[in-house]
Formats: structure tokens, sequence, C-alpha cells
């Protein structure tokens, strides 16, 4: 899949089992963590005045904004339908981005606990640690140390599909593997970030972004999470302009590339852009093919275009990859002229 397909972003709707997006943008001047997923599972800030979680500069350049935890009770509280959809399915993936001040104790980077069941995803005394309850049933993976002013993503994600369900990963990559009995997700409480369960340690640093899904998503797709969201067309159109003529060079401009909201502010990457030319037998496009070797940004018409309807296709890539639904076309030319008649001159002495 993308980034953007995973969320919703771009042209995309959100699947059904995005259970909450929260990428921390806007939430420094109230208590509310709002939800990007459609949802309107709103987190709220929680901790001595609530507002003494601010915002601070993200991991990268797409998410720039991140809420700063200070340690002592700051944390963030979410809904319980949040866990809903994982209630249903017994499969979930969480992903979060998160810095560290501090790595001593045990605070729970995210928890959703019932009277019986657990996810955790925790700091152990400056490692990471992956843990699932289902009654007396406790995997827990030991991954990863983690460092001080890093940026991580971690991501847990768990499915029925055998014993060794429970998978995780660090910065889009494996970070071990356990197993248990496949486990039923009957009575998930509130999920929270920052707080261990005892609500006596609490994460000191910062969190930029969290997602829950009620599928298990495979390891491309955390990979995709990882590395940012895809360029896509967020203004104008290409427009073809140059002579409709063989021999004559064609252009297309008009469109702006960036991110969709709520990164609109941000790049991920320097975008780059691949180009492919196409002839058509009409201008809605019938019979619309690839013309082989035209990938450059301009092209230029040759006999086989004669009467036919030619236009562009760009694709935009930056450090997220590409998003092929992203793909933008130009506007059609008009049918193909053939080359200017040459003129005949004769000089010399005539007879």
């Amino acid at each position: 899949m993308s980034f953007n397909s995973l969320l919703g972003l771009g042209s995309h709707s959100a699947p059904s089992t995005l259970e909450g997006f929260y990428p921390m943008l806007d939430n420094a001047a109230s208590t509310t963590v709002l939800d990007y997923s459609g949802n309107g599972r709103d987190g709220t800030l929680a901790g001595a005045g609530n507002t003494s979680a601010s915002t601070t500069t993200g991991p990268n350049n797409w998410n720039d904004a991140a809420l700063d935890l200070d340690g002592t009770n700051d944390h963030i509280e979410f809904p319980s339908t949040l866990v809903d959809g994982i209630e249903t399915s017994d499969e979930y993936t969480i992903f979060i981005f998160g810095r560290f001040d501090s790595t001593s104790g045990t605070p729970n980077i995210f928890q959703s606990t019932g009277s019986q069941h657990y996810i955790q995803t925790r700091l152990n005394s400056g490692s990471f640690q992956y843990r699932l309850f289902d009654g007396s049933i406790v995997p827990t993976i030991n991954g990863s140390s983690a460092s001080t002013s890093t940026w991580y993503s971690i991501a847990q994600a768990y499915g029925t599909s055998g014993i060794f369900g429970l998978k995780t990963f660090l910065d889009g990559s494996s970070d071990g593997a356990g197993g248990s009995q496949a486990a039923n997700f009957t009575d998930l409480g509130a999920p929270e970030v920052g707080e261990n369960s005892f609500g006596s340690v609490y994460m000191n640093g910062q969190v930029a972004c969290l997602i829950v899904s009620s599928a298990e998503l495979s390891s491309s797709d955390v990979a995709d999470l990882d590395a940012g969201p895809e360029p896509i067309v967020v203004s104008g159109s290409d427009s073809v302009s140059g002579e409709e003529r063989v021999g004559s060079t064609l252009s297309a401009s008009g469109a702006t590339w960036g991110l969709d909201s709520p990164y609109g502010s941000g790049t991920n990457g320097t975008i780059t852009y691949g180009y492919q030319w196409t002839r058509s037998d009409d201008g809605t496009g019938t019979n619309e093919a690839d013309i082989s070797g035209a990938t450059s940004s301009t092209y230029t018409p040759v006999s086989a275009d004669i009467g036919k309807y030619l236009r562009r296709r760009t694709r935009a890539t930056n450090d997220g990859g590409f998003d092929s639904a992203a793909d933008h076309n130009s506007t059609f030319t008009g049918a193909i002229l053939a080359g200017a008649r040459q003129t005949l001159t004769l000089t010399g002495v005539g007879r």
C-alpha cells in the first residue's frame, strides 16, 4: 500500500480498519488531541494543569510538531471506542513516533488495559518492551535499546494467523518476534500514551504521531508508515503547450505538488518527477498506450502520432516514495498534424 492509502490521504478513503490517527500537529493551544481518521475519537491531554504539554519539533520535515510530556504526570487519554475494532477483529497494529529525554523507569508508550487483557508498548530501563496479556498468557518481547534525543518509530502488530502472532518493528524494521495463542480482546479499556498501568511512572519525552488499526498490518505497511506521506497534486492541473504538429516540441505545466492535509506545510524530502507521454485515438483516451521511450518532460511528435491525441502522465516521488493513485495526467492535445510542408528552392543557371 502507501502511507497515503493507509491513512486515507490524497484521493484515498480511510480504510475501515483505521481506528484512530493522531498527527499531534495542532494541539498546543488546547487539551484536545484531534483524531484525523474521521472517527471523531479525539484524545485529551491530562496531567498537572494539562497545558504543560506543548509543541516541539517533530521527527522529520513532514511531521513538524509533537507533544512534549514532562515525565511527571503529563499523558494522553483516549476514549475506549478507539479499541472497539480491535475487540471485534482480535487483530491490531499500534504505530507511534516518539523521542525520549529520559529512558529510566518503565513508562508505557502505549497501553490499553482491561481486567485480563492488556496491550503494552513500553520502555523497560532503556530498552523497548512489547507485552500482550491474554488471561494468564503473558508473551513479552524485549527489543532494542533506546537512546535519548533520538526519534523512533515504534510498532506492535498482532494477528490471529498463528501462535507466533505478536510482531514488533523499530524504525520500520523487525525488532523481534514472540508468540501466544490467539488473543480474545473482549474487555480492553481506554488507551493511554505516556503513563504506566500503575499511574506512577510517566514518559519523559515527545510524541509526534499515533496510529491505531484493527488489522495486523504487514511489514511493508509498517515501513510505509515509517517513510511518511507521498506527494500529490495540491493545486492546478497540467496543460499541454506547443504546436500540435510533427516535429514541434510539446511540454506540459500547471500542476503544483506537495503533501495532503494535515501535512501540507511539510515536504518529506525533495520531490522528483518521472514522465510518460501517451497516445490515444481521441481526446477521451480510447486505446491509450504509452509511447515507447517518451519519458522526458517534453516530447516531439513523430509521423506515428499523426491524427492521434497525446498527453503526459507525471509521477512524483519523495523520501516516502510515490503513490501510484496520485499519478497526474495532463489535458490531451488536439489531433496531431503532419509537419509543415517544406519549400524547395532551386539555385543556379536556369535553362
